[in-house]
């Protein structure tokens, strides 16, 4: 019940900070693709919450669709992420052809509320929680479209880190650090771990979405000093 209460918690965090953000300048596209990237956190946290939730009360048909819930969660937050990275912190004029190519994981998120057999095909309570069987190929499709996704906003965020100076340099590496941090989290515990059907930690990655927003909020209030 502890995990349920941390995850929700921590994507209520995400999700406050990023409405007080966007409250203070909400003309401002850097807040607005702030505030996008926070609300899919918190859906993803949430998603996992309950299904931690359902979990720990044995409710096996709720606890499965919510499983399958960050799936499609997870694959929300990577054009927010893109989006966020091209918008930090100069603001300039979303390219069209990103724009377009950013409706890649949306669609295959859609995919998923259709066919949510693509990746889960099943689950059952284990001593640690909920352990699940998978269809690889489906798997293997949404790892490669979040790893893609993911590595393009790291890209774009580290050419504007070697072409910035000064306290926005200081600040894309404070992003750098929380984006990695939260990365090899969520890699490790959502992505190789169950790969290999270890799916005792696979919640935990989203508990580490707090070092990710905070390090944006720190670029945010010190690019508008």
């Amino acid at each position: 019940m502890w995990k349920c209460i941390a995850l929700v918690a921590s994507g209520s965090i995400d999700l406050l900070v990023g409405f007080w953000v966007f409250s203070k300048n909400y003309k401002s596209r850097l807040r607005l693709s702030f505030l996008l990237l926070t609300v899919t956190l918190f859906i993803w946290c949430f998603a996992n919450g309950l299904q931690e939730y359902y979990t720990f009360l044995h409710q096996l048909p709720q606890a499965l669709f919510w499983f399958r819930m960050t799936y499609v969660a997870a694959l929300l937050i990577t054009p927010t992420l893109v989006y966020f990275s091209y918008y930090a912190p100069l603001e300039l004029p979303l390219d069209t052809r990103l724009r377009r190519f950013l409706w890649i994981p949306i669609l295959l998120a859609v995919f998923l509320l259709i066919n949510p057999n693509f990746i889960i095909t099943g689950v059952q309570v284990a001593p640690w929680g909920l352990d699940a069987t998978y269809n690889i190929f489906g798997y293997t499709i949404f790892s490669l479209c979040l790893l893609f996704f993911m590595g393009l906003a790291f890209f774009i965020l580290i050419k504007r880190y070697l072409f910035s100076d000064g306290v926005i340099k200081k600040a894309l590496g404070y992003i750098l650090f929380g984006l990695s941090l939260g990365s090899a989290f969520g890699v490790v515990f959502d992505l190789i771990l169950p790969s290999g059907g270890y799916w005792k930690l696979n919640s935990f990655g989203a508990i580490f979405t707090l070092f990710l927003v905070f390090s944006i909020v720190y670029l945010i209030l010190h690019k508008e000093r």
